[in-house]
């Protein structure tokens, strides 16, 4: 092995960046590959294909390089350890030693990524260097990636936790100087005992702080930050804010210290360390009126005071003007990077915000994630005013990472785009003339990030690349799959693999998108119900193996062309995969359907008969077949009463796996679990579990509440308010009619879109900024009447939240006397996907 520094590799060559995704495009030159994971995707099986790439250093463990790499050649440096993920923990827990910069930890419940590009995107505003940990790094891996590409004077870092004893083996990478504690809601409780342990797993992050950022509206939780602080951080000055209520409407304030009026209300924050200020009255826009935003904001504003003291700022007052006008730039949530289709077939990649290197790092990442796989790459790109566009070096890293992400074109907007670019690539001055000639592109069934400062407008060519339909989405938050995905594999055995299922367009997702997602996250296999769902997937790119439950003998032939892996629950159906009278082994997969009690599909190994197990081991005698899989379908595997059954049933799918194992001379994998079996019932958990509803973060809601995140979010606007007399009707067959004067909200999604006409005449609510508005009459085909007593202030383009963050799909589901599934899958196809993460 070549190479003994820390930090360098061959010929001394200095690390620039580490990776541990060899699918991802990234520069080469300075990179150091982590050869994580386990299983049959295990990163060392990829080294020799970086090599070829031209990567040089690799960090493997001892057991893989045996394994994979046994000859070590001139071409390459390797640091051979016991563990990645721990040697790269105790390097990064080094480089936090050694960076004397200030650094702001932010953890909590939720809003912990908006905050951090919040408080980021106003330190620019201040003209701070400041880095942020990227996308939502906030895991174990997360925080370690984050320290170790820490390169300016201050650092802003995600941290997250799910369970306890996670925030000992993060403390010592984070060490932040400036804490700031987001909230304490219900997510993650199934992983500690109560509400009062989780709250000081999260403060034990901040045990070697100067200042502590929390809201102590909640006298419980304020009480407890206190009683932790005099316990264990005596020194830690904090910092709360609380949220007043004259007149009924929330506003902000309550606390000695530096005020802060809003144009929607007042905040006092109280402790400000004297550096910032001894007292003093800021006054700062805000552009949102639902309340989560409004809160993310005193903490970003907070933080971004307090890291810009620690930089050496020497008064608050002199930023005044920038935030203010940094504020009224910020993005609202939902314009995060996200994925969704759009016009003549083309997929937008929309991250329309941010013009920074390291947020180009990130699109570039979710660009090749969902990029399609015909059809060119275009990125649409807004220069700011200054810096970005005047800087030579930023422009030419922003190529590169064009260049390898496979653009075929780059379209600049603004600013000044440098002169070595204009031969090459197509520049506009200002975004009206890119919207002019934006039919002229020639962008049909392209993939296209547009990407820019808010202030360049990008959102607007971003809107018109979207297809065109009625504002109302379903989003998918890929941040929560990947936690679900990170959730399972914390309770499963390292060498178990996981299955998920994609069939019905990923439960009404959007199947190839999510597919992808799931491929890149290093899942074994994915399930689909037919041929075509599993056809439309592989057009997308993915590679991942793929069961089909259900193949016509027709089919057979793409089967075999698309390498897709059928489900055979049936002698007729095993005989259309048999091998040659030769002995050849058969060349398409195959996965045995067992019939063990839920007398659905499968071959019958019970006592009763029918395609029994004696039938089908003479047919695997006689014939030659490549069996994959042995597996089951549970009747009940949330039910703690059918466990004996459920028993039963595993003990019948065993015995047949060892049957057909002996017939065919070799063990296949047996599989029985889905997503309740696997969280409640692990000892069964065989070879693989095959995960469903549990993996889009529903369905263990008695068994393990809010140990998953919900992904979905059904979100509609509303259209129109009117003011409707006591005693008039609303709505279809004269609906709707009420004793009182009210105000009716008219929201645009109806019966065609998947709300059931169910839920109207109040059976139901959505909800305006967390509030309830129940339903007034008939739920129509395009429109829902809701009513606005609980919102009087409520008006045209308002967001109306169907399900989501207020309230699960589970309470939509209970008024249709259904389940979840039925209600996604019911989600009509006008409804826009949006991606994001």
């Amino acid at each position: 092995m070549r190479g003994s520094a820390a930090g360098r590799g061959a010929d001394g060559q200095l690390i620039q960046r580490w990776v541990f995704d060899s699918r991802l495009p990234f520069p080469v030159e300075g990179t150091c590959f982590l050869a994580l994971g386990a299983g049959a995707r295990k990163g060392a099986s990829y080294v020799a294909s970086l090599i070829e790439r031209g990567v040089e250093m690799f960090c493997v463990s001892a057991r893989d390089f045996e394994a994979f790499l046994p000859a070590v050649t001139d071409v390459a440096t390797y640091w051979i350890v016991a563990d990645v993920l721990s040697a790269t923990q105790h390097l990064a827990q080094v480089a936090r030693e050694n960076y004397a910069g200030p650094v702001l930890g932010i953890t909590g419940s939720n809003g912990k990524t908006i905050v951090k590009e919040w408080t980021y995107a106003l330190l620019r505003e201040l003209g701070q260097p400041v880095y942020r940990s990227p996308g939502s790094y906030n895991s174990q891996l997360g925080v370690a990636l984050s320290v170790l590409h820490a390169d300016r004077q201050a650092a802003i870092l995600e941290v997250g936790v799910s369970q306890r004893g996670d925030m000992a083996r993060l403390t010592p990478l984070a060490q932040p100087t400036i804490g700031l504690l987001t909230n304490l809601g219900a997510a993650h409780d199934a992983g500690f005992a109560d509400r009062r342990e989780k709250l000081r797993e999260k403060l034990s992050l901040f045990a070697s702080a100067s200042a502590l950022v929390y809201c102590a509206d909640d006298a419980w939780l304020d009480g407890e930050v206190r009683a932790w602080l005099r316990e264990f951080a005596p020194k830690l000055q904090p910092t709360p804010w609380r949220q007043l209520h004259p007149s009924g409407e929330p506003t902000y304030g309550d606390l000695d210290g530096i005020r802060v009026r809003f144009d929607r209300g007042e905040v006092l924050f109280s402790g400000l360390p004297p550096s910032v200020l001894a007292k003093a009255e800021l006054t700062l826009p805000c552009p949102f009126l639902d309340v989560a935003s409004r809160q993310n904001l005193c903490h970003a504003v907070l933080g971004a005071l307090l890291l810009n003291a620690a930089l050496g700022s020497a008064s608050v007052r002199e930023p005044v003007g920038p935030l203010a006008a940094a504020i009224s730039l910020l993005p609202h949530e939902e314009m995060r990077l996200q994925a969704y289709a759009g016009r003549d077939g083309i997929r937008v990649i929309d991250d329309s915000y941010s013009a920074d290197v390291e947020g180009f790092a990130a699109a570039a990442e979710f660009f090749t994630q969902q990029a399609l796989l015909d059809g060119p790459r275009v990125w649409i790109v807004g220069l700011p005013a200054r810096g970005l566009g005047s800087d030579v070096e930023p422009y030419r890293e922003i190529t590169g990472l064009a260049e390898r992400a496979g653009v075929a074109r780059l379209v600049t907007v603004g600013g000044d785009a440098p002169a070595e670019a204009a031969a090459s690539n197509v520049h506009f001055a200002e975004t009206s003339a890119c919207l002019a000639q934006l039919d002229r592109l020639s962008l049909e069934r392209a993939t296209v990030l547009v990407k820019g400062p808010r202030a360049a407008r990008m959102d607007v060519i971003a809107r018109r690349l979207r297809e065109q339909s009625h504002e109302l989405r379903l989003e998918i938050n890929l941040a929560a799959l990947a936690h679900n995905i990170a959730a399972y594999r914390a309770r499963l055995s390292p060498s178990t693999r996981l299955c998920v299922m994609v069939k019905a367009q990923a439960y009404g997702s959007g199947g190839a998108e999510v597919a992808a997602f799931f491929e890149q996250r290093g899942v074994d296999y994915l399930a689909v119900a037919t041929v075509d769902e599993g056809l439309q997937i592989r057009r997308r790119g993915v590679r991942v193996p793929i069961i089909v439950a259900h193949v016509l003998a027709e089919e057979v032939a793409l089967v075999r062309e698309y390498g897709l892996e059928p489900e055979v629950s049936s002698l007729t159906q095993l005989l259309l995969y048999r091998g040659s009278s030769a002995g050849a082994e058969a060349d398409v997969p195959l996965h045995l359907k067992v019939d063990t009690g839920m007398r659905r599909l499968g071959f019958d190994v019970t006592l009763a008969g029918g395609d029994g197990l004696q039938e089908l081991v003479g047919a695997l005698k006689a014939d030659f077949y490549q069996i994959k899989s042995v597996f089951s379908h549970l009747s009940a595997s949330d039910r703690s009463d059918a466990d004996g059954f459920t028993g039963k049933q595993n003990l019948a799918l065993v015995r047949a796996a060892d049957a057909i194992a002996s017939a065919v001379g070799y063990r296949p994998m047996v599989h029985l679990l889905n997503s309740a079996g696997a969280w409640r019932l692990p000892d069964l958990q065989h070879d693989m579990v095959r995960l469903g509803l549990g993996i889009y973060g529903l369905g263990l809601e008695h068994a393990a509440p809010n140990a998953l995140e919900p992904a979905h979010r059904w979100v509609a606007r509303l259209v129109q308010v009117r003011d409707v007399q006591a005693g008039d009707v609303v709505g279809y067959n004269l609906g709707g009619a009420a004793v009182v004067d009210r105000r009716v909200g008219i929201v645009n999604v109806g019966y065609a879109d998947g709300l059931r006409r169910s839920a109207g005449h109040g059976a139901y609510a959505l909800t305006i900024d967390g509030r309830r508005c129940p339903t007034v009459g008939s739920v129509c085909m395009d429109f829902t009447m809701i009513d606005l007593a609980q919102c009087p202030q409520a008006g045209p383009g308002d967001e109306v939240e169907i399900f989501g963050r207020h309230q699960s799909v589970a309470a939509l589901a209970a008024v249709y006397d259904t389940i979840a599934y039925e209600v996604f899958t019911g989600i009509g196809p006008r409804v826009r996907r949006v991606f994001y993460r």
